[in-house]
C-alpha cells in the first residue's frame, strides 16, 4: 500500500450529472408536439399529452439529488456509494430513454375537432401533421447523457 488515498469521482461528473437531471425535470414542462392547423400551429408539452412523462421530473429530482452526491461527497472510484449513486442515475436516465423515446418516435397526440353545434370528433391519425419539437428531443438526449453518467460513476478504477 502506498499510503494514497483512492481517486475519487471528478467534481465535473457531479456537476454534469446534476445539469443533466435539472434539464430532466424541467423539459416535459416545455411544448414537445405542434400541430398545423388551418387555425394557426397549436402546441402541447410533453406533460399535458403523456401519462408517463409526469414521472419525469421526479427522474430528474432523483438524478440532480445524485449528482450533487458525487459534486459534493466526492465518493472514491469504485466504492460502494459510488456504484449506487451510478446505478440509480442509470435507471432514472434508462426509463427516461425509454418514456421520452416512446413519445417522440411515435407522439401520442390526437387532434380533436370542434363543430359548432355537432359537438367534437377525433380527426383520423395523419389528417394533421404533429411535428415533434426540440425540446422532445433535448429530453431524449439529456437522459441519454445521464444514463452515461451514471455508468461512469459505477466504473471500478480511475
Amino acid at each position: 500500500m502506498s499510503g494514497e488515498p483512492p481517486p475519487r469521482l471528478p467534481a465535473w461528473l457531479g456537476a454534469l450529472t446534476a445539469l443533466l437531471g435539472l434539464a430532466m425535470g424541467v423539459l416535459p414542462a416545455l411544448p414537445w408536439f405542434e400541430a398545423a392547423l388551418p387555425t394557426g400551429p397549436d402546441r402541447i408539452s410533453g406533460l399535458s399529452a403523456s401519462g408517463e412523462l409526469w414521472l419525469m421530473p421526479a427522474l430528474g429530482l432523483l438524478v440532480l439529488a445524485m449528482g450533487l452526491l458525487i459534486l459534493l461527497g466526492r465518493p472514491p472510484v469504485g466504492s460502494a456509494g459510488a456504484r449506487r449513486a451510478g446505478l440509480l442515475v442509470l435507471l432514472a436516465g434508462a426509463l427516461g430513454v425509454l418514456w421520452a423515446g416512446r413519445d417522440v418516435l411515435e407522439p401520442p397526440v390526437r387532434v380533436v375537432a370542434d363543430r359548432p353545434g355537432a359537438g367534437t370528433a377525433e380527426l383520423p391519425d395523419g389528417a394533421v401533421a404533429i411535428d415533434v419539437l426540440l425540446s422532445g428531443w433535448a429530453t431524449l438526449a439529456v437522459s441519454a447523457l445521464a444514463a452515461a453518467c451514471g455508468l461512469l460513476a459505477m466504473r471500478s478504477r480511475g
